[in-house]
């Protein structure tokens, strides 16, 4: 189990790399974002 209580599903991932892969994230440099629903805080 993550922080918000349930294993995150594929189309949370695949928003978010719809976003990086978009013209909105031309200023997303350098960053990391980790996409594991809060899987790698425990």
């Amino acid at each position: 189990m993550t922080l918000i209580g349930r294993m995150i599903e594929p189309e949370e991932i695949a928003d978010t790399t719809a976003y990086l892969a978009s013209p909105g994230a031309m200023s997303t440099i350098g960053e990391i974002l980790i996409a594991d629903g809060s899987y790698s805080i425990r």
